[in-house]
């Protein structure tokens, strides 16, 4: 294989590799708050608390309730499956781990991109002199 078609080759890898890989980009913090003040927003965590029994599913908690949005799929139309009622404290806990989730999945991702260009960047190199 030459190395035009090397690059070829690695260019459309990339396409259909990425989305395996990709980081999930959350909607801005601006465009959530408007959100929470529809009445669509308050219809559907009343129906999320009442169907939690008004009670944390994580402590048992009663007080301070939160409802969280297990995926950002379809954030401003969710579906109940993707609501849960969170006391404060857990809801915390949960945003905490989805960063660090997310910031192990960039981390494999530049370590696959380095590794990616340096496997690159050598094979050019030995086609160039071959």
């Amino acid at each position: 294989m030459d190395a035009q078609s090397f690059l070829l080759l690695s260019y459309l890898m990339g396409y259909l590799i990425e989305p395996l890989f990709c980081i999930r980009i959350y909607p801005p913090t601006w465009l959530k708050q408007r959100y929470y003040k529809t009445p669509q927003w308050k219809r559907d965590r009343k129906k999320v608390l009442e169907r939690d029994g008004h009670k944390c599913q994580h402590t048992g908690e009663t007080e301070n309730l939160h409802v969280h949005h297990k995926t950002d799929v379809n954030f401003f139309n969710p579906k109940m499956k993707h609501l849960i009622t969170l006391s404060a404290s857990a809801h915390k806990k949960e945003h905490h781990r989805l960063k660090v989730v997310n910031l192990r999945k960039k981390r494999i991702i530049e370590y696959c991109c380095i590794t990616f260009y340096v496997v690159l960047i050598t094979t050019i190199i030995f086609k160039v002199k071959a």
